[in-house]
């Protein structure tokens, strides 16, 4: 008899009643999140909600599955940043009956293909948990699989103690170019954005994916106060702007650019340290940099930036996939490879 029985909650359910639910839980993220299904729900995919919960009714477990069917029934399932497995009644020593329960309930027949990216940082018995679940891992990932996660609990005098000397530096005078920094979400804003990444990815090269103005203004129209855009201005021009994703009380960097003017200031590190202030004096109480990858010497400037800020490096359990045919793994995994991107 399994552990957990899976609910699928219908399309019309409520967002406050899931998200309330997941945010009991110790991991929950904005990209389980019901307004983040809902943009990607524009964007093509189908946001299915599932709960797991014990014989007492206790949520054990939650996962938001983005899905999309494909010629040839063939079914693709992504669960960004989930399953969702932290709560107070889960029981951790059932975890792998508990995801094989969940892609039991998904796929219980035809061509379908799962891929999770679970962001509960690795550890030998969470990995034994996914392997038990007959759960593999990727021939072709997505994400890096590696954050870094900065605590807002802390005093402002701490985490300033954690700043490498040079990136003080650096901040302490952006802070003295006499910048102004707001936070919004409108129209300006995007565009002042988009406009930023435009310009920092042509002039440097990078191979970045461009970013649309339509994109990251339905992100903050549909996630609302979930979504701030923070931008440092000089003499009422943007030059360093950042994309901020907030859930209960944790925020996540999404994308963040700046100018040829900025980058002469280095207004990126001061945009860092009063984004951080804000966010602190917004609520959050953890910062999740993101995007950290180790393995790339294209992105070691990257890194090198967002590690001198302190904080914990933290490698995420990370990308795991279920088929119910090995063509569709070698079919699903080639075709990333092909393209380059992510789903």
């Amino acid at each position: 008899m399994s552990i957990v029985k899976w609910e699928r909650l219908s399309a019309a359910c409520d967002r406050a009643a899931w998200d309330q639910a997941m945010l009991q839980s110790q991991d929950y993220n904005v990209f389980q999140s019901f307004l983040w299904g809902e943009y990607k729900r524009a964007g093509g995919w189908t946001p299915t909600r599932w709960i797991g919960r014990d014989q007492s009714g206790s949520t054990v477990a939650m996962g938001q599955i983005l899905v999309k069917t494909y010629p040839g029934k063939v079914t693709i399932g992504w669960a960004p940043a989930g399953p969702i497995m932290r709560f107070a009644a889960t029981p951790q020593r059932n975890l792998a009956s508990i995801i094989k329960s969940l892609t039991n309930e998904i796929a219980p027949r035809g061509r379908t293909i799962i891929r999770f990216d679970n962001y509960l940082p690795l550890d030998a018995s969470l990995e034994f948990a996914m392997q038990q679940a007959s759960l593999v891992r990727p021939y072709v990932t997505i994400n890096t699989g590696h954050s870094l996660l900065l605590d807002l609990l802390q005093p402002l005098e701490a985490l300033s103690k954690q700043i490498r000397p040079r990136h003080r530096s650096y901040i302490k005078n952006a802070l003295n170019k006499g910048i102004e920094w707001k936070a919004g979400r409108g129209t300006q804003e995007v565009q002042e954005l988009v406009s930023l990444h435009d310009e920092m990815t042509t002039q440097k090269k990078l191979s970045l994916r461009r970013i649309g103005t339509y994109e990251v203004s339905s992100l903050c129209d549909i996630l609302g106060e979930q979504a701030t855009v923070f931008t440092g201005y000089l003499d009422n021009k943007a030059i360093t702007s950042t994309l901020v994703l907030n859930f209960g009380e944790k925020a996540f960097y999404f994308i963040g650019a700046s100018g040829t003017e900025g980058r002469t200031l280095r207004a990126s590190y001061g945009l860092i340290d009063q984004l951080l202030r804000y966010l602190k004096a917004e609520g959050i109480v953890q910062f999740d940099f993101g995007g950290l990858n180790p393995h790339s010497a294209t992105t070691a400037g990257v890194d090198q930036f967002k590690k001198g800020f302190g904080g914990e490096p933290v490698k995420h359990l990370g990308e795991w996939e279920w088929a119910s045919h090995a063509w569709l793994r070698w079919g699903l995994n080639f075709a990333l490879w092909q393209r380059g991107s992510g789903l």
